[in-house]
């Protein structure tokens, strides 16, 4: 079982996050910092288990608010990121928690 996933710094890859990311289901901690990615599906937010997430330095520009559901979350770096707007079902995981690095 995969606890923890890293797929760092891939600069010259345009990545996909696959929306069957949720059949990793027993992750503690995602990172995806430092690649090109655009989209994040919403099926991320399936991950009930995962704490730590890191998409920082991408080209996100929004965030889908099914990671709200994430109840165990205590990191989120979202920071380097082209996002205007941040829902506030996401950030109430702060009242919970959850750092949230914008």
């Amino acid at each position: 079982m995969v606890l923890e996933l890293q797929l760092k710094y891939n600069y010259t890859l345009k990545l996909q996050i696959s929306n069957k990311i949720s059949n990793l289901s027993y992750l503690t901690e995602l990172y995806f910092d430092e690649n090109n990615i655009v989209k994040v599906p919403k099926e991320i937010g399936d991950l009930s288990l995962l704490d730590f997430l890191c998409l920082s330095n991408n080209k996100i520009t929004e965030i889908p608010k099914e990671i709200s559901n994430l109840s165990k979350l205590s990191f989120l770096f979202l920071s380097g990121n082209k996002i205007k707007n941040i829902q506030k079902e996401i950030l109430e995981l702060e009242n919970h928690g959850c750092q949230i690095r914008k």
